[in-house]
């Protein structure tokens, strides 16, 4: 469930259908953002994951541990992925998203840096959850 939950209107429904697929000990993958991260925390709703109308939910590590413990899984990792974003990717999000031009700093930036330079960034405001099957519900 890659950048799934966050989007569905009844996510403990969701996990719940997929524990009745998965056989005991099998496993579920999703990812989504962490509310309870400082970035999150720090930026509020200025989050860059705060994406109303299609982000209908939002999880701290907390809050997912417990909607997955509920409904039959154990929690077996949750880390925090970053990723590789071209220095024009993060010069546009830091600058220009929303805004209109970009400054003229950016474009002497981009002058002065090799083409295609990426960098990499971890926020640590994704979650990658994996959770194994236990077999016992509790419904609530």
């Amino acid at each position: 469930m890659w950048d799934v939950v966050e989007h569905l209107r009844h996510p403990d429904r969701y996990i719940e259908r997929a524990a009745e697929l998965l056989r005991t000990g099998g496993i579920l993958c999703l990812t989504t953002g962490d509310i309870g991260s400082l970035n999150a925390r720090l930026r509020r709703g200025k989050w860059r994951l705060i994406y109303p109308p299609s982000h209908l939910h939002y999880f701290s590590t907390v809050t997912m541990k417990r909607l997955l413990d509920g409904k039959g899984f154990a929690i077996e990792r949750i880390f925090h992925p970053g990723l590789h974003r071209s220095v024009d990717q993060i010069l546009y999000g830091v600058f220009a998203f929303g805004r209109g031009e970009p400054p003229r700093i950016v474009e002497w930036i981009r002058r002065h840096l090799p083409e295609g330079r990426s960098v990499y960034l971890n926020l640590y405001d994704i979650m990658c959850v994996t959770a194994r099957k236990t077999g016992s519900i509790t419904h609530r």
